[in-house]
């Protein structure tokens, strides 16, 4: 048995056993990329201001054409619309404190003010490993990958460079030094592309 597979089997398992009880009544989507599909499983019942914010993003489009554009190997990929853009869209307040991030697969939005747990936007990560620090930093998973973690791991490890903007204490922005302090994240080299984000099946 490969390690590849030992890990995708492994992942599938806790999924099965971790999922909220309610976990047959949520919705699916899948995100189409030039790397491959990962389907979607959504908390409507955990989170439904944060899916409800989701689906309408997917709905109207909006996703189309975006980006993978944030990764750390074997740790998260992040993606949406960008952070130039994403301060235009309204914020969705969190639904409530949700410890989710102990499995592979986790989604939740990225926050425009780090410290303020209600301002995610539209840009949203995918943990590729279990990440419970982000549960003691207060984000909110809305829902979990159920198919397509091969393409999360391949994209997590993909060729990077260094990405740098400014945090001016309210958002990043690309100005120079004298507009805030520097962040620095990895970026792929080759663009992950999020052709777009599809509805259903509606129901397990």
């Amino acid at each position: 048995m490969s390690i590849g597979f030992r890990r995708m089997l492994v992942a599938t398992l806790l999924i099965v056993f971790c999922l909220p009880s309610n976990a047959a009544s949520n919705q699916l989507v899948t995100i189409i990329t030039n790397y491959g599909d990962i389907t979607v499983q959504l908390f409507r019942d955990d989170a439904p201001m944060a899916v409800e914010h989701f689906t309408d993003l997917v709905s109207s489009g909006k996703y189309d054409g975006q980006r993978f554009y944030r990764v750390a190997a074997g740790k998260f990929i992040q993606g949406g619309i960008g952070y130039d853009n994403a301060r235009k869209e309204p914020a969705v307040p969190r639904d409530r404190y949700t410890r989710h991030h102990n499995i592979p697969g986790a989604i939740g939005f990225a926050r425009e003010n780090l410290k303020n747990p209600d301002s995610g936007t539209t840009e949203f990560y995918i943990c590729v490993a279990a990440l419970p620090g982000l549960d003691k930093a207060g984000f909110e998973v809305f829902g979990r990958v159920i198919k397509g973690f091969g393409v999360l791991d391949t994209i997590s490890n993909l060729p990077v460079r260094k990405k740098r903007l400014y945090w001016d204490g309210k958002r990043l922005n690309a100005k120079g030094s004298k507009y805030g302090l520097p962040v620095s994240w990895d970026e792929p080299y080759e663009p992950v592309i999020i052709e777009s984000i599809r509805m259903g099946p509606d129901r397990l």
